[in-house]
């Protein structure tokens, strides 16, 4: 969840300058979450700035969960997944560093000037604690893509093959959205905040007694607390495609639990409803499907038997060539 410009400033003052472990001066709070702080701060040792994450509280079910956040993920080396540093604690705070990341939410980056203009519109949190991320409404008027489309098929690529590298380390991210995808300036796409990373087990798929995550981008059966697995992340980066190409999420409702129910209940109209200019691969082939309500139909599930890395491959040429995308909408559809 992203902090507000208030939370931020009042985050920065509070710990700008700092020296934590007699090596890590903070700078700028970066941003906020259920868990702990994140700033940028200034390696002293090796002279480079880093992203430092700082737990925030101090009971023993936040310590195991911020410990957690770091364990899981500290192995995964991938170019497409932010690379984690050191756990460390010292002055009485724990922390952990990880690279530091400048850039812009992926959808911002693949976005037109056009659309760009017209701004998003984003409620940082909902009822019952669960963020929730209102689509980016297309202005009125506007002729041509949303999109830029070279963009728009390179971030995907690149967005598959950092899911599939995590699902390869057998996690499951829980919270892909826009703003935990960065896109750099030389088109480097990054995936961030492993905060509700699980373990995979496909014996025991995890659930949760209540929903966490995004409610825009969370599967059905996330937001439902059934057992979760690699399918739920390809959903939210099915509802991310479809938003891009169409200006609006695949099911939207007006607060978090008619969402919700209209994620249980109900399917996403096709793409061409909203945009009919959209590539006819992208918009009918199943990287819109990603976005189905039952997880046992979304289209990497059905393409896919044998592992992650050829799902991954399917879903990156599919994405780059689009003859290979309509000879797969046919064979599915």
């Amino acid at each position: 969840m992203c902090a507000s410009h208030a939370d931020r400033d009042r985050q920065g003052s509070a710990g700008r300058g700092r020296l934590l472990a007699d090596r890590f001066e903070l700078g700028a709070a970066l941003g906020t979450g259920g868990m702990g702080v994140v700033y940028q701060a200034l390696d002293r040792r090796t002279g480079e700035q880093v992203a430092l994450k700082a737990m925030r509280g101090d009971d023993a079910d936040a310590l195991v969960r911020f410990k957690n956040e770091f364990r899981l993920c500290a192995d995964l080396r991938h170019r497409n997944l932010v690379r984690l540093g050191e756990l460390i604690e010292a002055d009485d705070q724990l922390f952990f560093t990880m690279e530091l990341v400048v850039g812009v939410d992926v959808l911002s980056w693949v976005r037109s000037p056009a659309w760009a203009s017209a701004g998003p519109d984003r409620t940082p949190t909902a009822p019952r604690g669960l963020p929730v991320a209102r689509s980016r409404r297309r202005s009125t008027g506007r002729v041509g893509p949303a999109f830029v489309e070279d963009r728009l098929r390179a971030a995907f690529r690149q967005i598959a093959a950092g899911v599939g590298a995590l699902h390869a380390g057998r996690r499951v991210h829980r919270d892909l959205k826009p703003s935990n995808i960065l896109v750099t300036a030389d088109g480097r796409v990054v995936i961030l905040d492993f905060g509700l990373v699980v373990p995979h087990v496909v014996e025991r798929p995890h659930s949760d007694a209540v929903a966490v995550g995004t409610v825009a981008y969370m599967a059905p059966e996330q937001a439902a607390a059934r057992p979760v697995g690699p399918a739920a992340d390809w959903y939210a980066v099915g509802a991310m495609l479809y938003e891009a190409l169409a200006g609006r999420l695949p099911v939207e409702g007006d607060d978090p639990g008619s969402l919700l129910a209209a994620k249980l209940h109900h399917d996403a109209p096709p793409v061409a409803t909203f945009a009919p200019a959209a590539p006819e691969d992208l918009a009918g082939v199943g990287f819109t499907r990603l976005a189905d309500r039952r997880p046992d139909r979304r289209v990497l599930i059905a393409v896919a038997g044998a592992g992650a890395a050829i799902v991954v491959a399917i879903v990156a040429l599919a994405v780059a060539r689009p003859m290979l995308a309509r000879a797969l909408d046919g064979r599915l559809g």
